[in-house]
């Protein structure tokens, strides 16, 4: 059975030790100063900067915000991808919670070319 904190760190380091949080760093602001967020417009702003940097397929995400709190839709290719998607997206300044809606795509190579289903 897989520890799914450790696929998620395992993840991370596929992509480079501490790309992550070097990264969700460079997107809240520099020498580890977090930029003070004030609208929704601002904090999915922010949580898109950090999934589209982070080691996932972040293409087919949906990020919307309301009140501060983020919710996630769309496919992912894995479980892991979707997990640290929604602790990516908690770690952003004003981040006041997060409902994680993601999907896991499953593909089947067909006659037509891949083909994804829920």
């Amino acid at each position: 059975m897989t520890n799914k904190a450790t696929t998620a760190n395992d993840l991370q380091r596929a992509a480079g030790e501490g790309m992550v949080d070097e990264r969700l760093g460079d997107a809240q602001g520099q020498a580890g100063q977090a930029p003070v967020v004030k609208t929704d417009f601002d904090i999915e702003t922010a949580v898109k900067e950090v999934l589209r940097l982070a080691p996932i397929d972040a293409d087919d995400i949906t990020v919307s915000v309301s009140g501060g709190e983020v919710t996630l839709s769309g496919d992912v290719r894995t479980a892991e991808m979707k997990d640290l998607s929604g602790q990516i997206a908690q770690r952003v300044t004003g981040v006041t919670a997060v409902v994680n809606q993601l999907q896991v795509a499953q593909e089947l190579l067909g006659a037509q070319g891949i083909v994804r289903w829920r």
